[in-house]
């Protein structure tokens, strides 16, 4: 059996996590954890931009968290409303959650800033699963 290398999954694989994400950050939004909520989104655009990555270009995605990044490597022209909400959430990586930065900017990190940013991931996430 062949070995896997990192990110060596289908893109199909990749959308389907995406949405699984989405849907997780949803919850944690819901049950107030805000900090999670807005990394989770960020995972979740992360990982639809890999999907897009893995089905136009037909290899494995860089390994990497950022997003603008991975949208200039697949030649995607974000559309202008939605480049803000790319911009919300490019900060947001999972980076963040890592014991010497956990909730460093926790006064951010109320609901409407979840919110907005949940709400950002969503928006982007049916865009760019139009796009693959």
């Amino acid at each position: 059996m062949p070995t896997r290398t990192r990110h060596d999954l289908s893109a199909d694989a990749w959308l389907h996590q995406a949405e699984r994400d989405l849907h997780a950050a949803d919850h944690l939004l819901s049950g107030g954890f805000f900090p999670h909520a807005t990394v989770i989104a960020h995972l979740a655009v992360e990982k639809a931009l890999k999907g897009t990555y893995r089905a136009r270009l037909g290899r494995n995605p860089p390994v990497t968290h950022n997003l603008q990044h991975l949208a200039e490597r697949i030649d995607l022209t974000v559309p202008a409303d939605l480049r803000e909400a790319l911009d919300l959430l490019s900060d947001e990586s999972i980076l963040r959650l890592y014991p010497d930065r956990l909730f460093q900017d926790a006064p951010d990190y109320d609901r409407d800033h979840a919110r907005e940013r949940v709400a950002a991931a969503h928006a982007l996430l049916n865009w760019i699963t139009d796009q693959v």
